[in-house]
């Protein structure tokens, strides 16, 4: 089954300018401001980190081009395969998930609709001492893989490039003189003193992270806090199942997690972290949380309706709270039981969403997803996202959260 995909349908990206960089020129309608320019595939290389929301490593990412004026309309990313993964199988697999055969149909995760011409894009970060060319080389085969499967499904390829240490290609461009070797350079986000980045901070757009780093946010906490909170997790799964054994206290268990769990709450509502990076932030909610109430909250929240009852825990400040404490609480899903978190990082992705913080929602329930693909839950956030659904109208229809917004005007949980 081929990973689940993150895709913008709307976001644009900032406007290009008109630089003369080396390279194919790709036409792109790009910016709020109804501007038309030409992209080159390093413009358009380094764009991508801002239409998406982070840099996107280790990925292969479809950008569909709208009919007329060869605008962006949509980029939509996938992790790419292993090494020693069959080429053809994956580019199969990835053109169906993006292109449904029968009419109407969506992908698990959402596709591009009507899609007429695309570009596609490789990114994989060489290996120790690897110099670009040689990325170019082992990524080639799959690149004349997804265009075929693309082009078979009726979508113009206009493109296929690769982009690797800084440096963007084509990979069925014969001419050295327009792509060299190893590539023509790219402007890291961040560094960049081009049109394209100038429009992004001019926009307001953050510079990007790199798609592994945002992931560490939610990596299981390293020795020694790993042995403790790993024998903490055995002995609440041992106490759930004796409990789920003993019906006359099988109830009381759901009961006892949801208290549990609302105190926690309270107590990361209550103390927000004063720092604004986010490993210091993390810092921050990890002392908040003792080991072994970090196991018997990750082990009832393996329960359905308390998943359910976790889910509503938004509103004001209680929803940044709550995102907070799951993410927290995923980076405690240490060792044999990794396998914890998936409901966690659904639920942080859902918090996320409905922040607003579209990048760090795909980020969770992209990580869920790649646990157990066919979470329910985690499946419904990354739809959500992907379709760019607006979340306001869910939080005003929501009941009020527990105990009062999160200010102080409702009481605390006992």
């Amino acid at each position: 089954m081929l990973p689940p995909m993150d895709f913008d349908p709307s976001t644009p990206a900032p406007a290009a300018g008109n630089t003369e960089e080396a390279g194919h020129r790709i036409p792109d309608h790009i910016g709020s401001g109804g501007r038309t320019g030409l992209l080159t595939l390093p413009q358009l290389a380094e764009v991508l980190p801002y239409l998406l929301g982070f840099f996107p490593d280790d990925s292969v990412v479809l950008v569909r081009t709208a009919s007329g004026d060869g605008g962006i309309a949509g980029a939509l990313r996938a992790d790419l395969p292993p090494e020693d993964a069959e080429p053809h199988f994956f580019a199969a697999a990835f053109a169906e998930s993006v292109l449904p055969e029968e009419a109407g149909t969506e992908a698990l995760t959402g596709r591009l609709p009507e899609i007429e011409s695309a570009v596609l894009l490789l990114c994989r970060d060489p290996g120790k001492d690897e110099p670009p060319r040689a990325v170019r080389r082992r990524l080639r085969p799959l690149a004349e893989a997804l265009r075929r499967a693309c082009e078979a499904r009726g979508v113009a390829v206009a493109e296929v490039g690769g982009v690797s240490a800084g440096r963007c290609w084509s990979f069925f461009c014969p001419l050295p003189d327009c792509c060299p070797p190893d590539g023509n350079r790219v402007a890291h986000p961040g560094t960049s003193t081009s049109p394209i980045a100038a429009a992004a901070v001019y926009e307001g757009y953050r510079v990007p992270e790199r798609r592994s780093r945002l992931e560490l946010r939610f990596a299981p906490l390293a020795a020694p806090a790993l042995e403790a909170q790993e024998a903490a997790l055995r002995k609440a799964g041992a106490d759930r199942s004796a409990a789920a054994a003993d019906r006359s206290h099988s109830e009381g268990g759901g009961v006892e997690s949801v208290g549990l769990g609302l105190r926690l709450l309270h107590r990361f509502v209550a103390s927000p972290p004063k720092a604004l990076a986010d490993d210091r932030a993390d810092a921050h909610d990890d002392v908040l949380v003792a080991p072994d109430e970090a196991a018997r909250l990750i082990v009832g929240l393996q329960n359905e309706p308390m998943r359910r009852c976790a889910a509503d825990w938004v509103g004001g400040s209680i929803t940044l709270g709550a995102g907070r404490l799951w993410r927290a609480l995923a980076r405690r899903c240490v060792g044999p039981y990794a396998h914890l978190a998936v409901p966690l990082l659904a639920l942080a992705g859902w918090t996320s969403w409905l922040s607003g913080d579209l990048t760090g929602s795909r980020i969770a329930s992209s990580l869920a997803l790649r646990r157990d693909p066919g979470y329910p839950f985690a499946v419904l956030v990354h739809q959500v996202c992907n379709r760019g659904l607006d979340p306001a109208p869910f939080l005003r229809s929501w009941p009020q959260p527990p105990h009062g917004d999160g200010t102080g005007g409702g009481a605390a949980p006992p």
